[in-house]
């Protein structure tokens, strides 16, 4: 099931309940930290967003930060891998859109900003929310994408203020940005792979092996 991000405000809210401070296991596939996990940034992203009217706060430069965020982190101790953009070539992960307007889409949900698909590698984030003015600025699309650039590198959602909270961190923290509960959560759940000083012993990327959660199911 993709970990969905929800509103804060006055629409419906999805809640998790307790803290959950470990909910993927590491994953299969490759190294840890042997090379960067590369994330594609689709075209129509930037289509959409000039058709909208929102470029100002939805575009390339809003999703790097937030992939950069993370990344920001390895001067104190991040032991997660680093994420880096390609225009060509294989990816990882893409980061794209979802207009909602499939009866089966997650976005149909007006309660949701955005999700991870690990078995689709996708990253979307929802249109409705766009056309609706739910965001005050590019921090707060910002604080969308690195929520499930979160997903993507293997957090669940936190209860404690925190980018993983599970409902819209920037409206109810301020939060665009990981934060020390964000990276202990996710140090806690890459050190096994690191051993005595050693090097890296954890293989994957995530959307080849099977998400375990301690606290269930990140929704």
């Amino acid at each position: 099931m993709p970990a969905l991000l929800t509103v804060s405000v006055t629409m419906v809210l999805v809640i998790v309940a307790g803290t959950v401070t470990l909910s993927a296991q590491v994953w299969c596939g490759r190294a840890v930290n042997s090379e960067p996990l590369i994330y594609r940034i689709s075209t129509t992203l930037n289509y959409v967003a000039y058709e909208l009217g929102v470029q100002d706060m939805l575009n390339n430069d809003v999703v790097r930060y937030a992939a950069n965020s993370w990344n920001q982190a390895k001067n104190s101790g991040r032991l997660w891998p680093v994420l880096e953009k390609t225009v060509v070539g294989s990816y990882d992960v893409l980061v794209s859109i979802d207009y909602g307007d499939d009866a089966d889409s997650i976005c149909s949900n007006d309660s949701v900003l955005g999700y991870y698909d690990s078995s689709e590698a996708l990253i979307a984030i929802c249109i409705p929310p766009f056309e609706e003015g739910y965001y005050e600025s590019a921090q707060h699309v910002q604080s969308t994408f690195g929520h499930e650039f979160g997903h993507f590198l293997g957090s669940g959602h936190l209860s404690v203020p925190s980018l993983m909270y599970p409902t819209d961190s920037y409206s109810v923290f301020g939060i665009y940005a990981p934060n020390s509960n964000d990276k202990q959560n996710l140090n806690d759940l890459y050190e096994p792979c690191y051993g005595s000083g050693g090097p890296p012993m954890c293989q994957w990327p995530p959307y080849i092996c099977e998400m375990s959660a301690s606290g269930g199911e990140p929704v």
